[in-house]
């Protein structure tokens, strides 16, 4: 605008002013339009003053300024600048048509303002006027082919960004996969090989030596055989079930469940099977009477022996303490041991699939299937169930089931 000679500023005064303040106060509005969300408590009036403000000071009032300096040079080469400025701001389609228009519209203006009909009238228009139409109508033709040009190898660049990274989460997906499967076979053949090789041990040891082993003797080896049969018929229940449960078409056979006696027959049973006579744990049973749910009764009795067994697999000695309440929603299942807990930050992860806690893991611990088909069965049921411990002292498992 200073570039523009004195008495051509003299003479167009009042437009010249008129620019100057509306351009500061638009860019103004434009550098800070971050905070008018906050403000407005609407985008769409960024959006509206972005979409007229960006074409009126980068193209209305350089066109106004040029018609006005007589086609000046300086004019023109901030206008070009300007072109480029918004052509790569905007897609090509959407800049063509507001430079068009704008152009349009300052023509209009300046003709109006000056109360002409004719360019002619107000300013010499000859070789300038044809100069810039040429410049225009160039710049207009380089949009429309480059600009396309780039927003496509732009797009192409997003695309291979964005396919790499899928790659890249594939690749993991499947050394995950990988690992996962290589777990699952090692677990498959330790939990189906261990129990079948002490089966088989005694097995033989009995038909080799049955006359010489006394009753009691006999009656251990017997008692060994059932828990490694049951051990083996536990885990391979369990993976069935998870099995079955993953799919999409599994079914439940839904009907009332006494939760109280079965809770009842099968801490009976587990501790037959798994407490021993010598024991040093003391079992604290607090159950209210005929509390019913409508569950799956198979599902719910491996949920049930599952926790169970845990809490006799991992304290030795101490208490375990089994309780039945109710709400006026839900029917709370609780099982408490004081054994060798969970390390606080794999309170959530021991639910997943042959993930098995740092403090039970051995050569013949648990592989990890037990807990995952505790959370299935309970999400098929609209259940839930969780794990609380301190991390150095015993745990304690908690399933909520609607009545």
């Amino acid at each position: 605008m200073y570039s523009i000679p004195k008495n051509i500023q003299q003479q167009h005064q009042y437009i010249i002013e008129f620019i100057y303040h509306t351009v500061l106060v638009s860019s103004t509005i434009l550098l800070t339009f971050p905070v008018w969300p906050q403000t407005f408590k609407s985008e769409k009036f960024i959006v509206v003053a972005w979409n007229i403000l960006l074409p009126y000071i980068l193209i209305f009032t350089p066109i106004l300024l040029i018609i006005i300096s007589n086609f000046g040079q300086f004019q023109l080469m901030i206008f070009l600048l300007n072109l480029i400025i918004i052509s790569l701001l905007l897609i090509w389609q959407v800049a063509l048509l507001i430079i068009t228009a704008t152009v349009f519209l300052s023509v209009k203006f300046y003709k109006w303002h000056m109360g002409v009909d004719n360019l002619n009238d107000a300013i010499d228009v000859g070789l300038q006027f044809k100069i810039m139409y040429a410049l225009l109508l160039v710049s207009s033709v380089l949009i429309a082919l480059l600009k396309p040009k780039q927003e496509y190898q732009q797009l192409t660049e997003e695309k291979n960004e964005h396919l790499n990274e899928r790659l890249g989460s594939k690749e993991k997906q499947l050394r995950e996969a990988q690992a996962l499967r290589s777990e699952f076979i090692r677990n498959i053949t330790h939990e189906y090989h261990a129990p079948t090789a002490g089966i088989t041990a005694l097995a033989e040891t009995l038909l080799d030596s049955y006359d010489k082993l006394s009753d009691e003797q006999r009656k251990v080896a017997a008692e060994l055989i059932l828990k490694s049969s049951s051990r083996l018929e536990t885990f391979d229940a369990n993976i069935s079930s998870l099995s079955k449960l993953d799919r999409d078409d599994y079914t439940l056979n839904i009907k009332q469940v006494d939760f109280s006696d079965l809770i009842y027959n099968r801490v009976k049973f587990c501790r037959k099977l798994y407490d021993g006579n010598l024991s040093e744990r003391d079992f604290i049973v607090d159950i209210e009477e005929h509390l019913s749910v409508n569950a799956d009764q198979y599902y719910l009795t491996q949920v049930i022996d599952n926790l169970i067994i845990n809490a006799i697999s991992y304290c030795e000695k101490g208490k375990i303490i089994i309780s039945l309440k109710h709400t006026d929603e839900n029917i709370i299942f609780t099982i408490s041991d004081e054994g060798i807990g969970i390390p606080t930050d794999e309170l959530h992860d021991i639910f997943n699939e042959f993930t098995v806690s740092s403090k039970t893991y051995t050569a013949s611990g648990g592989r990890g299937v037990g807990l995952a088909l505790c959370k299935k069965v309970m999400e098929v049921h609209n259940g839930s169930i969780k794990a609380q411990s301190d991390g150095n002292s015993g745990a304690t498992f908690t399933v909520i089931l609607p009545k």
